[in-house]
């Protein structure tokens, strides 16, 4: 990512704003660019050459080489932001869930299990049975009628 005097970058400050604003570079240096006439905009904005971020005392936000870019990344936010209020939605109705609704048999909550957690070993019902099988506690020894 490399940029020089007169490119034209893509300035977006907040999730909210509908359209980016089109600068024009006129100083670069080694470590920050110069927007030309950054007063018209932000007063002291400079933008980071490695990072594309705006810094100044008023400024915030990102910089884009194009407006595709810009498109492209806003359309995968959305994607992200649509995927998390989903994930939000079903931990919500799980945690509202006392009991296993009755359309749910063991095999199709294991197909879930496997695609919620793909890296998770299979646990079969054999495995699954001796897990939870009731073992006697070695604390308390069971007590025979020729004990008594």
């Amino acid at each position: 990512m490399s940029l020089s005097e007169g490119d034209r970058v893509f300035v977006n400050r907040s999730q909210t704003d509908w359209q980016p604003i089109e600068i024009v570079i006129a100083k670069v240096g080694r470590k920050w660019a110069y927007p030309l006439d950054s007063r018209k905009y932000w007063p002291g904005t400079r933008i980071s050459v490695k990072t594309l971020e705006l810094d100044g005392s008023r400024a915030y936000g990102r910089c884009y080489l194009s407006k595709e870019q810009w498109q492209e990344i806003c359309e995968k936010e959305a994607e992200e932001r649509a995927a998390d209020a989903a994930w939000e939605d079903m931990k919500r109705k799980m945690r509202e869930m006392w009991q296993r609704p009755a359309h749910l048999d063991e095999a199709t909550i294991r197909h879930a299990l496997s695609i919620l957690f793909p890296d998770v070993s299979d646990t079969s019902r054999a495995a699954s049975a001796a897990l939870h099988e009731r073992r006697p506690d070695p604390r308390y020894p069971r007590s025979t009628k020729a004990d008594l």
